[in-house]
């Protein structure tokens, strides 16, 4: 590198000295020996030019190079005139083009379309009445630029899951025009994340990794349970004969059975009335149990009390029920659902006791899933706190890095990101954390 700024001086001498259209240009030479990134050190020489009370907003920009963090440059600079120089890149082994220059295929990308972009991308947040603070476009771009972090950069690894060829940004744009209607404000404070506001930003992440988890986990049986719920479960051992009864439901299936035999001996002229105090769950349980026994429901109302219960009765004769003529078959099959009630085990859960099960199983298995993903790409437990701190500690500094090192430059030397992996979405701290390595976190940096 010291040769080739050697090199470079020689150059930019020669046609100063002897090309006319070099003359009278101001021409910026930053070599090896001051540290830095190139296209950051373009972008500090345009914030010290903005900086100047003689500075033309309208002046033209053009950066070269490939790398995806020019864009996010060119977007944060806010310069409307703002296009990058890029050579055309062909993919595939068999792809065998001449390195030559006259060979060389080039392309002008005007940053002034993407924002085009963006602003329809984020029309519906301009409506009014859906924030409850001003719209500001270019406030929006500034946290774009703070969600690609996410996805990925030259500094921090993309969140698990999260990967720019499968849509990562079109799902960054759906949360953020989700949670920013419910923030005071922007995320990016021209450079400083608002903790609060990213604080919206990680619950809606975290409810994304739950979605990732729920679909490799879709084909365990565990996790149909969850799907479902308890009464749809039972409902569904019914249909395959595998019954579950509570001891409740167990006493009201042997009053109707008693009443169901009297119908078929015809010695049960009067309805059968059920208490008013049964339970949501044994209601259903009694509607189904008198739909598969041909029998006839209905909810009655007492005059006196106001209060409603079920009441069970068989058919007219001739609408299919036990008292039809040809009722043979309508028979064995009810006595075929008696026997099956019958022999059903009788398991005292109720539908919330089940429930808080499957919610425990979902909650043990999650954890399982995220231990997994630490164990095996980290080398650490996910209960040994002092490891997931430090990791998602020296995430959340990262976080604020980049931005300080897009917004105004290197905020300390040192830092680097310690690990080859990113946290789990749910491991992000929460905003106590993220408090004590806010703005006040870099001064302890040399």
């Amino acid at each position: 590198m010291a040769k080739l700024t050697q090199q470079l001086r020689y150059f930019i001498h020669k046609k100063v000295t002897e090309d006319t259209e070099w003359q009278g240009v101001e021409i910026v030479l930053s070599g090896h020996e001051v540290p830095g990134e190139g296209e950051h050190k373009v972008m500090e020489y345009i914030r010290l030019t903005k900086a100047q009370p003689d500075y033309d907003p309208n002046i033209r920009h053009c950066l070269y190079g490939l790398d995806a963090d020019l864009i996010m440059l060119g977007l944060l600079s806010h310069d409307p005139h703002f296009c990058l120089l890029r050579e055309e890149v062909t993919f595939g082994r068999n792809q065998r083009r001449s390195k030559e220059l006259e060979h060389q295929n080039f392309y002008l990308m005007h940053l002034s379309v993407v924002r085009e972009y963006l602003e329809h991308e984020f029309q519906e947040l301009k409506q009014p009445g859906v924030l409850s603070f001003p719209f500001d476009m270019e406030r929006v771009i500034d946290d774009f630029i703070l969600l690609a972090f996410f996805v990925g950069n030259d500094f921090l690894p993309n969140l698990p899951n999260l990967h720019i060829n499968e849509g990562a940004l079109s799902l960054m744009f759906g949360i953020y025009k989700k949670i920013l209607p419910k923030a005071n404000g922007y995320i990016n404070e021209h450079g400083s994340i608002n903790l609060a506001h990213l604080e919206l930003l990680l619950q809606q992440l975290e409810e994304l990794e739950l979605r990732f988890f729920e679909a490799e986990c879709s084909d365990a049986n565990w996790f149909k349970g969850k799907q479902h719920s308890t009464m749809a479960q039972m409902e569904e051992a019914r249909s395959k004969g595998r019954l579950v009864l509570t001891t409740g439901e167990k006493e009201i299936f042997q009053g109707i059975k008693k009443y169901v035999e009297k119908v078929i001996e015809h010695k049960a002229p009067q309805p059968y009335d059920l208490p008013v105090s049964l339970k949501a769950s044994e209601r259903k349980f009694v509607e189904d149990l008198a739909n598969a026994l041909r029998l006839k429901w209905d909810s009655i109302r007492d005059e006196d009390t106001g209060d409603r219960h079920l009441q069970l009765q068989p058919f007219p004769v001739g609408d299919e029920g036990i008292d039809s003529e040809d009722d043979g078959e309508g028979q064995v099959a009810i006595l075929r659902v008696l026997s099956n009630y019958s022999k059903a085990p009788v398991v005292d859960v109720t539908p919330e006791q089940a429930q808080a099960d499957l919610d425990r199983k979902y909650k043990e298995k999650f954890a399982a899933w995220r231990d997994e993903y630490y164990k095996s790409k980290l080398g650490f437990s996910l209960y040994d706190e002092k490891e997931i701190r430090d990791l998602t500690e020296n995430y959340v500094e990262g976080l604020q890095w980049v931005l300080f090192y897009y917004y105004r430059g290197v905020a300390s030397w040192p830092w680097f990101y310690r690990y080859h992996y990113s946290p789990k979405i749910s491991g992000i701290p929460p905003p106590t954390l993220i408090q004590s390595i806010g703005s006040d976190y870099w001064p302890r940096y040399p």
